[in-house]
Protein backbone atom coordinates (compact mmCIF):
# COMPACT_ATOMS: atom_id res chain seq x y z
CA UNK A 1 0.00 0.00 0.00
CA UNK A 2 1.32 3.46 -0.89
CA UNK A 3 1.71 6.49 1.32
CA UNK A 4 -1.55 8.17 2.27
CA UNK A 5 -1.65 11.95 1.91
CA UNK A 6 -4.32 14.07 3.58
CA UNK A 7 -4.87 17.67 2.46
CA UNK A 8 -6.63 20.12 4.77
CA UNK A 9 -7.64 23.59 3.64
CA UNK A 10 -7.19 26.53 6.00
CA UNK A 11 -9.53 28.19 6.74
CA UNK A 12 -11.48 26.47 8.13
CA UNK A 13 -8.88 25.02 10.42
CA UNK A 14 -10.64 24.51 13.75
CA UNK A 15 -10.70 21.62 14.71
CA UNK A 16 -9.89 19.90 11.41
CA UNK A 17 -6.17 20.61 11.30
CA UNK A 18 -5.44 19.07 14.71
CA UNK A 19 -7.63 16.02 14.09
CA UNK A 20 -6.18 15.47 10.61
CA UNK A 21 -2.61 15.90 11.86
CA UNK A 22 -3.16 13.38 14.68
CA UNK A 23 -4.69 10.79 12.32
CA UNK A 24 -1.76 11.22 9.94
CA UNK A 25 0.74 10.80 12.76
CA UNK A 26 -1.00 7.66 14.01
CA UNK A 27 -1.12 6.14 10.51
CA UNK A 28 2.30 7.30 9.30
CA UNK A 29 0.72 9.45 6.60
CA UNK A 30 1.68 12.81 5.17
CA UNK A 31 -0.30 15.87 6.20
CA UNK A 32 -0.58 18.82 3.81
CA UNK A 33 -2.06 22.23 4.63
CA UNK A 34 -3.52 24.23 1.76
CA UNK A 35 -3.31 27.79 3.07
CA UNK A 36 -5.77 30.32 1.68
CA UNK A 37 -6.06 32.80 4.55
CA UNK A 38 -5.80 33.03 8.32
CA UNK A 39 -8.90 31.71 10.06
CA UNK A 40 -8.26 33.84 13.11
CA UNK A 41 -8.32 37.07 11.08
CA UNK A 42 -11.69 36.15 9.61
CA UNK A 43 -13.01 35.42 13.12
CA UNK A 44 -11.66 38.75 14.37
CA UNK A 45 -13.90 40.62 11.90
CA UNK A 46 -16.95 39.67 13.95
CA UNK A 47 -15.46 39.05 17.40
CA UNK A 48 -12.54 41.49 17.61
CA UNK A 49 -8.86 40.59 17.78
CA UNK A 50 -8.77 40.28 21.58
CA UNK A 51 -11.64 37.80 21.87
CA UNK A 52 -10.48 34.55 23.55
CA UNK A 53 -11.65 32.37 20.63
CA UNK A 54 -9.73 34.53 18.15
CA UNK A 55 -6.60 34.38 20.28
CA UNK A 56 -6.97 30.60 20.59
CA UNK A 57 -7.43 30.27 16.81
CA UNK A 58 -4.27 32.32 16.18
CA UNK A 59 -2.25 30.15 18.56
CA UNK A 60 -3.77 27.01 17.02
CA UNK A 61 -2.83 27.98 13.45
CA UNK A 62 0.63 29.09 14.57
CA UNK A 63 1.21 25.81 16.45
CA UNK A 64 -0.10 23.33 13.87
CA UNK A 65 1.05 25.09 10.69
CA UNK A 66 4.71 24.07 11.00
CA UNK A 67 3.75 20.48 11.85
CA UNK A 68 2.49 19.77 8.33
CA UNK A 69 4.59 17.50 6.13
CA UNK A 70 4.09 19.89 3.22
CA UNK A 71 2.35 23.18 2.62
CA UNK A 72 0.57 24.72 -0.34
CA UNK A 73 -0.36 28.35 -0.76
CA UNK A 74 -2.40 30.40 -3.24
CA UNK A 75 -0.41 33.67 -3.26
CA UNK A 76 3.21 34.74 -2.92
CA UNK A 77 2.13 37.33 -0.32
CA UNK A 78 0.67 34.61 1.91
CA UNK A 79 3.73 32.41 1.41
CA UNK A 80 6.08 35.27 2.29
CA UNK A 81 4.12 36.21 5.42
CA UNK A 82 3.96 32.63 6.65
CA UNK A 83 7.69 32.14 6.09
CA UNK A 84 8.71 35.43 7.68
CA UNK A 85 6.30 35.63 10.63
CA UNK A 86 5.41 32.00 11.31
CA UNK A 87 8.46 30.02 10.16
CA UNK A 88 6.37 27.91 7.80
CA UNK A 89 8.10 26.83 4.59
CA UNK A 90 5.75 26.51 1.66
CA UNK A 91 6.55 23.89 -0.95
CA UNK A 92 4.34 25.24 -3.70
CA UNK A 93 2.43 28.39 -4.56
CA UNK A 94 -0.61 27.74 -6.71
CA UNK A 95 -1.68 30.87 -8.55
CA UNK A 96 -5.37 30.64 -9.36
CA UNK A 97 -5.00 33.31 -12.04
CA UNK A 98 -2.89 30.92 -14.14
CA UNK A 99 -5.84 28.60 -14.57
CA UNK A 100 -8.62 31.10 -15.29
CA UNK A 101 -8.78 30.02 -18.94
CA UNK A 102 -9.75 26.49 -17.83
CA UNK A 103 -13.02 27.70 -16.33
CA UNK A 104 -16.06 28.83 -18.28
CA UNK A 105 -18.90 31.05 -17.12
CA UNK A 106 -22.15 29.19 -16.59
Amino acid sequence: MGTFVFVSQNPPGLPGIAVSWLVCVLHGSRFVIDGHNYGYTIMSLSHGSTHPVVRLAKWYEHFFGPLASHNLCVTNAMKDDLQKNWGIKYDFVFHLSCCAAMYNNI
